[in-house]
């Protein structure tokens, strides 16, 4: 046995002193050292052969780069990964997946017989293929050649390599899928979406929503990240992210409020065993089929309500903004949208959703109905203020405000028809350029074939408490 304690304790307490043991030895040319992490000898020497039964069955070094290849690079690569993110099953995954293509296309050759035009032709020969009928993205390219080259560079750190290829291509980003492009739902359409989900998927969802958290950070929230808020704030707890589970590797302060607190403590309960917050599983299926049977509810809703065919409530539903693919990335565009409605404060919003630049979050904010209208009448205002002295406009007596309130400069205009507008219609938020009354006359549809608005409050709490 080689153990020993680098302690300075004096020679006649030394043997057994509260310091730890630590064991050093030499295996396969290597010499491999470390700490047992306990004062117990015979702790120690458990620990030292766990250690070099562990080197035994490892596999063999490859010193000389002689058998060195692309997948004995991706498996490094791999490692990498995962000791960088141990709490995360998803990272490791998808460094494997994008290796697969490169050791696919390129071969499994020596990173030595990786020519300068090796990554321009693995591009070409990627854009041309063709895989349950669609064509891969410039984004995962990307991903596929930025693997490539962090293999290439562990095998220049290893001597295995003289140099790099000289250049890699720069592809220029995809035009925009309208289906996959992130966008805003009408707030009955993703509550009744939400009652459809299961309580995993749910939970998830609604923690998205409150938060605009990324679909990876959310996947890798620990409890022990968990700490209380300073009193004042107003939210009872805080998310202090670490940098290494960012996207931009910078701390991330994320408030937890209490539908959110609300979540994480039964899910703590539910869990004891586990230190994520949420579950590792894909809900993409679960959030596309509860997609589904909420347009198909909504239809059925209006059927029963009588005076429309099935092909007509269809329609309408449709028109109100039922079937269309929610994601998360949605959630977060809603979030941003309302975060900068109600507060106008940009740079919170960006900090909210962890943006490194103001010109990333303008991506993720939409003009509603609703704002667009309100400048339409902060300007009649200004207009009839400036212009026409605030006394007629077209030959109309506009001194009595008629049915909106004309206010003087910096103050806002509320109107009891946009109040009325905005409580019968929910595609304020939708983007599609179908006429607003139409929507407005489905959206009522669809709300008044349920039972009442006031009986569904409950049921939107109990949704963002949790519980089922």
């Amino acid at each position: 046995m080689s153990l020993l304690k680098r302690c300075h304790c004096g020679r006649a307490k030394w043997p057994r002193c509260d310091h730890a043991w630590h064991y050093r030895f030499k295996a396969g040319g290597s010499r491999h050292e470390g700490t047992t992490s306990t004062a117990s000898r015979r702790e120690a020497e458990k620990v030292e052969r766990a250690a070099r039964v562990e080197v035994q069955d490892a596999p063999p070094a490859n010193p000389s780069g002689r058998n060195v290849t692309l997948a004995y690079l991706a498996g490094l690569d791999v490692e990498r990964a995962v000791a960088e993110h141990p709490d995360s099953e998803c990272v490791a995954k998808d460094t494997e997946q994008h290796w697969r293509p490169v050791v696919r296309i390129v071969g499994d050759i020596h990173p030595k017989d990786v020519t300068d035009d090796t990554p321009y032709e693995y591009v070409r020969l990627r854009r041309t293929e063709v895989r349950r009928g669609k064509r891969p993205s410039a984004q995962t390219i990307r991903r596929e050649l930025w693997a490539f080259h962090r293999g290439l560079e562990i095998a220049l750190r290893k001597r295995w390599i003289r140099r790099m290829p000289m250049g890699w291509p720069e592809l220029a980003s995809d035009p925009i899928d309208t289906d996959r492009a992130g966008k805003i739902h009408a707030p009955e359409v993703i509550r009744d979406w939400l009652a459809e989900l299961t309580q995993d998927a749910r939970d998830e969802a609604v923690s998205v929503g409150l938060t605009g958290m990324r679909a990876v950070q959310l996947r890798r929230l620990r409890h022990a990240w968990l700490e209380e808020a300073p009193a004042g704030l107003g939210v009872p707890l805080l998310f202090r992210v670490p940098p290494q589970a960012t996207k931009h590797r910078k701390q991330h302060i994320m408030p937890v409020v209490e539908d959110l607190a609300a979540i994480v403590v039964r899910r703590r309960q539910h869990t004891p065993e586990s230190e994520l917050v949420f579950s590792q599983e894909s809900h993409t299926k679960t959030y596309r089929t509860a997609a589904r049977r909420a347009l198909d509810k909504a239809v059925e809703r209006l059927v029963d309500a009588g005076g429309v065919d099935e092909k007509q409530a269809l329609d309408l539903a449709t028109k109100a903004g039922y079937g269309r693919r929610i994601t998360r990335r949605d959630l977060r565009h809603w979030v941003a949208t309302t975060a900068e409605r109600e507060s106008g404060d940009k740079k919170a919003t960006a900090d909210l959703l962890g943006h490194q630049r103001m010109t990333t979050t303008d991506v993720y904010l939409h003009s509603t109905l609703e704002r667009v209208i309100g400048v339409a009448l902060d300007v009649q205002s200004v207009f009839r203020g400036d212009i026409t002295g605030g006394t007629t406009v077209a030959g109309i007596d506009v001194s009595t405000g008629g049915s909106s309130e004309i206010r003087t400069r910096g103050q806002r205009i509320k109107s009891p028809d946009m109040a009325a507008h905005r409580h019968l219609s929910g595609c304020l938020y939708c983007q599609s350029v179908v006429d607003a009354h139409t929507k407005m006359q489905a959206s009522a549809l669809v709300r008044g074939g349920s039972e009442g608005g006031q009986e569904r409050e409950p049921a939107i709490a109990e949704i963002k408490g949790g519980r089922s």
